[in-house]
């Protein structure tokens, strides 16, 4: 394998990633605007500034077309999950161009129960990180 250039992974990408909602019996989606660098074969990427005050990092490993790793988001403050930071790990195909990433997430969620307490769960779900076109 060929360690990855910086110029194939730095810059701006958008992330995107779906996971279960708890208000309606379908997928919501996050999205946030992403600042990578790429250090040897370590990919970090770390969320450009929101309105709502959410943050997300990632931290990748890239090996032969494959990103593996961890992410953390930091909610909106103010948000329906008031602040609460949720982590776990993902694993992404990198495209043939290297403009894209897609794969697999898994976490620990709350799950909200009828009495509208939440209890945890592990949850999984599709990711996507597009490379920005550059300006």
């Amino acid at each position: 394998m060929t360690e990855p250039t910086t110029d194939e992974f730095t810059g701006v990408w958008r992330s995107r990633y779906w996971y279960p909602s708890n208000d309606h019996d379908s997928e919501d989606v996050s999205e946030y605007q992403m600042d990578a660098h790429l250090k040897g074969n370590r990919l970090t990427m770390t969320s450009l500034p929101t309105k709502d005050g959410s943050y997300m990092s990632l931290k990748l490993t890239i090996d032969d077309g494959l990103a593996t790793g961890a992410w953390q988001e930091s909610t909106a403050p103010l948000g329906e999950f008031k602040g609460m930071v949720y982590s776990g790990a993902m694993q992404l195909i990198i495209s043939e161009d290297g403009k894209q990433m897609d794969g697999k997430w898994v976490g620990i969620g709350r799950e909200k129960l009828e009495d509208g307490s939440f209890e945890p769960r592990i949850y999984t779900g599709r990711w996507n990180l597009e490379r920005a076109p550059r300006v």
